[in-house]
């Protein structure tokens, strides 16, 4: 049976946008991915000095590591002040110029290297550097880790993805509203402690995370802010949502102030020797939050003096993004990369309309992703599967040979072979507030046409996750939702979009049993590369079953001012990548 907080992973994973759709495996032995080592950083010597001005057009929630949620957020926090056992390494520099352009392989941070584990992934073992300090000058430790993991499980800390309260190996309730759910309640919660400590165990500098399951792509998941260390007293002292507290080349000197921003200076208790992913180039980062998306576009388009030095962290606006591209002298400041982020329309499990596997492939087939991504104004590529860019392993599906702007006339032949009463009426559920209004509407007209009868149904963004869960009751047939990327891995899309969290088994079959065997299959895959492959055909059997019908994936297109270089874009976030970023000097330009 799946736990409540199973359940909760999955809701979270596979509508984390439902509300505004704009935006684990067995394994022997040690951790297939590369650990590159010093070799991470380019050879090439930056500049020294300068400050990046950093520009934002909303307001930052927290710097809370185990309360961040925001991939973005996320993003700059892991390269400038947060250090977790294992990281990314930045990616192509520049950004590339379409959706190849992503994250480096999976490397050690603060820990030596990617971890190990004895018994095919449900034990992880992890070396801590010697020589990691933070800002104070203290060495981080074990018990800064187990600490900051801790957190997680307060439920008064808003946010977080909160993983580890779903993975780690700590007693549960075993009966009543909160079966399934762990008796620990954080780091206040002194009767429960022991459970908590024998799940992660300290032994000098060795980390040991002992998991409820095997779990292939825990080191992944161990890039997420709320694995980072935390010390404790540092978190007695304070409960700002704004404290950042470095162990990274960065601090924040003063206060961060919400609704403005703050600024980040040199960390000199960081050393290069200890840090293999990122550098300290750049004297300061001046972030200024709030700022308009037409006032950062104007500043960006035409950069002058300290704007020449500044860069966005979020993408161009939708409406401006063809202006940009067509703009030949921004050619050389934008950057475009994946968001992670994949919409798509779930069928329902519990549907009478489209029981009928004929039916469902019929209104895949009438599916127009095309004009739906048109809709997004280019910030959504048409897609034919769950698994975004950027994604090693990922595979082109198409197994309906649906063209882009749909087949109506195949469409229509499939239902009269179904032998079913035209026009099929179908309820679909669309979030309220996610902004697809005319790429529903484009929908909608080619299904009309193959012989469906589409009714559109506004939800909450609450009923839009409990229609998410297989098993759910109701009306509604099919779902408009999304899924992103929280790690680099199509484990972290696929099963969720099938309504499957960490446990695969659903009591009543809610989802077709030979879905749940290929993604038991996949997780069994020792492999990092052969694994990325099975996820692959599991998204193809699915899109071929048409329990699932992708529709675009978003897209981010970022501007930056002449002067920056070494410029990244993350994969996972689409938002800039700061971990090697520094400035070139004024002689550079006319």
């Amino acid at each position: 049976m799946r736990s409540t907080r199973a359940r909760s992973r999955t809701s979270r994973a596979v509508a984390l946008c439902c509300a505004v759709l704009a935006g684990l495996v067995a394994l022997t032995g040690c951790v297939t991915r590369p650990n590159p080592g010093p070799d991470i950083k380019t050879p090439e010597q930056a500049r020294r000095g300068g400050t990046v001005t950093l520009l934002d057009n909303r307001t930052v929630s927290t710097w809370d590591p185990q309360s961040l949620s925001d991939p973005a957020d996320a993003t700059l926090a892991s390269r400038l002040f947060v250090r977790t056992l294992t990281t990314y390494a930045v990616g192509p520099f520049e950004g590339g110029t379409g959706p190849q352009s992503g994250a480096g392989p999976l490397v050690g941070d603060l820990s030596v290297g990617p971890g190990t584990t004895p018994d095919g992934g449900l034990t992880w073992t992890f070396l801590l550097r010697n020589g990691a300090l933070w800002q104070d000058g203290k060495e981080v430790s074990c018990e800064d880790v187990r600490y900051g993991v801790s957190r997680s499980f307060d439920a008064k800390r808003a946010g977080g993805t909160r993983y580890a309260v779903e993975l780690l190996d700590v007693p549960r309730h075993g009966s009543g509203p909160l079966a399934g759910q762990p008796m620990y309640a954080g780091p206040t919660d002194t009767a429960n402690q022991r459970g908590f400590d024998a799940a992660i165990v300290c032994t000098d500098r060795i980390v040991t995370f002992r998991l409820r399951q095997a779990v292939a792509d825990f080191p992944d998941l161990l890039t997420l802010p709320e694995f980072a260390p935390y010390r404790r007293d540092i978190d007695e002292r304070t409960d700002d949502r704004y404290t950042v507290f470095s162990d990274g080349p960065y601090i924040l000197e003063g206060l961060w102030h919400p609704g403005q921003g703050g600024k980040l200076t040199r960390n000199y208790n960081w050393g290069p020797l200890v840090d293999t992913v990122r550098d300290q180039n750049v004297e300061a980062f001046r972030y200024v939050e709030s700022v308009p998306d037409a006032e950062i576009l104007a500043r960006l388009s035409t950069p002058q003096g300290e704007d020449r030095f500044a860069l966005a962290l979020r993408g161009v606006p939708t409406a401006a993004r063809a202006s940009v591209e067509a703009n030949a002298g921004l050619a050389r400041l934008r950057a475009l990369a994946p968001a992670g982020t994949v919409e798509y329309l779930r069928v329902r499990a519990r549907s009478a309309a489209l029981a009928d596997p004929l039916v469902r492939r019929a209104l895949a087939l009438a599916t127009d992703r095309a004009a739906y991504a048109g809709a997004g104004g280019g910030a959504v590529e048409p897609t034919t599967g769950l698994i975004p860019w950027g994604v090693d392993g990922r595979a082109p599906t198409n197994p309906l040979g649906a063209p882009p702007g749909g087949d109506v006339t195949g469409a229509a032949a499939l239902l009269r072979e179904a032998t079913v009463s035209l026009p099929v009426s179908v309820r679909l559920a669309v979030p309220e507030g996610a902004g697809v209004e005319d790429g529903v509407a484009a929908l909608v007209t080619t299904w009309r046409s193959a012989g469906f009868d589409v009714v559109v149904v506004p939800v909450s963004p609450a009923e839009c996750l409990r229609l998410l869960d297989p098993k759910s009751t109701g009306d509604i047939d099919v779902v408009l939702a999304s899924t992103r990327l929280a790690w680099l891995s199509g484990e972290a899309v696929v099963p969720a979009a099938l309504g499957l969290g960490l446990a695969t088994t659903p009591a009543d079959g809610a989802v077709e049993p030979d879905l749940v065997a290929a993604v038991e299959r996949a997780r069994s895959v020792r492999d990092r590369a052969d694994r990325e492959v099975a996820w692959s055909e599991v998204d193809e059997l699915a899109v071929g079953r048409a329990v699932v019908i992708p529709l675009g994936a978003r897209t981010r297109l970022l501007l930056r001012g002449p002067l920056v270089q070494r410029y990244a874009v993350s994969t996972l976030s689409g938002a800039a990548d700061l971990g090697l970023v520094a400035v070139r000097p004024l002689s550079d330009i006319p």
